[in-house]
């Protein structure tokens, strides 16, 4: 049997066509059914829900996620319309929906290529759905009108469902955080990652903000300890990163020979990681004309007089 052809290549003629909700159904299944090639990493993170007046309506399954989403929603408009809409602007925004119930359906990717992998493994090949678990995906389609896009779409999550089997019995684990699937040698989802990476450079930067003399030895100590689970993430080169755009900006408020002020003290315990009782004069002289390149203005330019005095004769 062939592959079932994308709606893409009628859709717009049939949405011209249409003024009334099957126009939105047909966008609603063609947006599902690509799914994971618009949105990518994301997939099993967000869902697509309806569309209302050319806004799409997504459920977003953890508050982490939607705040991403916030500033991806321009990005996302500009993929759904590229590739459903053939660059017709068929989507104009991006809204989230609410619901007291997480889609599963989304909860792995619709299109796999590590299906296709594994697929030949002894160990797929005894992976079997129960009735149970067929029924329960004929029952998230069941709203689907047509019977060849329903078979289609079948196909698709019985094979993510025989997926998730294979995974669990082959050591992948929920994520500590978000509950998705996630490899057995990771404790976190990769999603989860990136926000616990920002969530751990903001603690660095309040460590160094509240005691600017600590050393980057000191704080990964601090940091591990309080998250564990980013002990692999939290090197002494990342907590040397957030220490440097730190200084970077600290210097950027402080102006050349200015030695009294709050930021030039601040910057000067952060520079040479030393306490305020062991900040002197001498060193904040000494630490100023290292950054002097990197203040609000700088030093003065004084022209040398090269010229050689005129000699009488």
């Amino acid at each position: 049997m062939s592959e079932p052809e994308f709606l893409g290549g009628v859709l717009m003629r049939t949405v011209s066509r249409c003024k009334n909700n099957l126009s939105g159904k047909i966008l609603q299944r063609e947006i599902f059914l690509r799914w994971k090639e618009i949105a990518g990493d994301f997939a099993g993170q967000i869902t697509p829900i309806k569309i209302q007046k050319k806004t799409l309506v997504i459920y977003a399954n953890n508050p982490a996620v939607k705040d991403t989403m916030k500033f991806l929603a321009g990005s996302l408009v500009e993929k759904i319309n590229s590739t459903v809409g053939r660059g017709e602007k068929i989507i104009e925004k991006i809204s989230f929906g609410k619901t007291f119930e997480t889609p599963e359906e989304n909860s792995e990717e619709i299109v796999n290529p590590k299906i296709k992998k594994i697929s030949s493994s002894e160990d797929w090949k005894k992976i079997n759905l129960t009735d149970e678990e067929i029924a329960d995906c004929e029952k998230k389609l069941s709203d689907i009108e047509d019977e060849t896009q329903r078979r289609d779409l079948l196909k698709t999550f019985l094979a993510r469902a025989k997926l998730k089997k294979w995974r669990l019995k082959n050591g992948w684990h929920e994520c500590k955080i978000c509950g998705e699937l996630c490899e057995p040698n990771k404790n976190i989802c990769d999603f989860c990652k990136i926000h616990e990476r920002e969530k751990m450079r903001k603690k660095i930067r309040r460590i160094f903000f509240d005691l600017p003399w600590k050393t980057f030895s000191e704080v990964q100590r601090e940091i591990c300890a309080e998250m564990p689970h980013m002990a692999d993430e939290c090197t002494l080169f990342f907590v040397e990163s957030v220490w440097v755009s730190l200084v970077t900006e600290t210097a950027a408020r402080v102006s050349y020979g200015d030695k009294k002020s709050l930021d030039a003290k601040f910057l000067v315990m952060l520079f040479k990681h030393v306490d305020e009782k062991n900040l002197t004069e001498k060193l904040i002289n000494r630490a100023l004309k290292e950054l002097k390149f990197n203040l609000a203005d700088l030093p003065p330019f004084k022209e040398k007089n090269n010229s050689q005095p005129t000699k009488v004769l």
